[in-house]
């Protein structure tokens, strides 16, 4: 007699646990995306470093410091702001008694 109940117990888990497997369950669809189109291929030249040089000394000689501000890469300028760079410019000049900047590009590096 004790092993009826238990026998019972055993089928309906038996039962319960194979109609728990066959039923299917709903698979998500997922919407259909855009394809990408092909990809743009550019190229871009690095700028040439002896002009830009002498493009921001000159600027330093000229006192334009919102120019040479805008020489620098994003980078930088994500460093430091205008008003920063432009202080530190002008303490550099204090600070060398610096009375005029005469500058020559003498060689200049192209990475390839």
């Amino acid at each position: 007699m004790k092993f009826k109940p238990l026998s019972i117990a055993l089928s309906l888990l038996l039962v319960g646990c194979t109609l728990a497997s066959t039923q299917s369950t709903p698979t998500p669809t997922l919407a259909p995306t855009q394809t990408l189109g092909k990809p743009g291929v550019s190229i871009t030249s690095a700028p040439d470093a002896q002009s830009a040089a002498q493009t921001f000394l000159q600027a330093w000689k000229d006192e334009d410091y919102p120019k040479m501000y805008g020489l620098l890469t994003s980078i930088s300028q994500d460093a430091i702001t205008e008003a920063d760079f432009e202080k530190r410019y002008r303490d550099v000049a204090v600070n060398m008694t610096l009375a005029t900047i005469n500058y020559q590009v003498l060689s200049s590096h192209r990475p390839l």
